[in-house]
């Protein structure tokens, strides 16, 4: 998948689509809701939560899953599991789930000198960064919420690893 932030969506390979009261919900990955089927019955589900309550249900949501949320006052909504297992790449000018791909559309030639060392010395990159200067990974903590060619970034509320359990 790879949304633009001038152009909307460029593709939505690989992505499911829900509709459900003017909104669209593209999803990807193993998403459910208990008591639910995974896939669309459990998209459905959080979608009327979210018509009805005006708030995303994260902690009920389980599942290694991507999806995306589209108003239809053009306002969209991206977010990840909870869990880390899936993310999305966000670079100056697309959001995708597929780093190769988000480097073509981005043109991205330059390495991020810190994120290299990082993965050189310490075996890996970490706190959001990749190896491609400008693109940056998303947080499993937080939701991203694109409106008017700006892209706010909103906790989710989950609590933290030592939090007590919800289930």
């Amino acid at each position: 998948m790879i949304f633009s932030k001038t152009e909307s969506f460029i593709n939505t390979e690989g992505f499911e689509e829900v509709t459900y009261k003017g909104y669209k919900y593209y999803y990807s990955g193993i998403l459910y809701l208990r008591g639910k089927k995974a896939g669309r019955e459990s998209v459905l589900a959080v979608a009327e939560e979210y018509e009805a309550t005006g708030v995303i249900p994260f902690i009920k949501i389980f599942g290694a899953f991507c999806l995306i949320i589209c108003k239809p006052d053009g306002e969209t909504i991206f977010f990840t599991d909870n869990s880390n297992l899936r993310c999305f790449f966000m670079g100056k000018n697309y959001i995708g789930n597929n780093f190769l791909e988000l480097i073509k559309y981005e043109k991205s030639n330059e390495f991020n000198m810190e994120a290299l060392c990082e993965f050189f010395v310490l075996g890996g990159v970490y706190f959001g960064k990749t190896l491609i200067e400008g693109i940056r990974l998303s947080s499993n903590e937080s939701y991203y919420i694109y409106s008017n060619d700006t892209i706010k970034e909103v906790t989710k509320n989950i609590g933290n690893i030592d939090a007590p359990s919800s289930i």
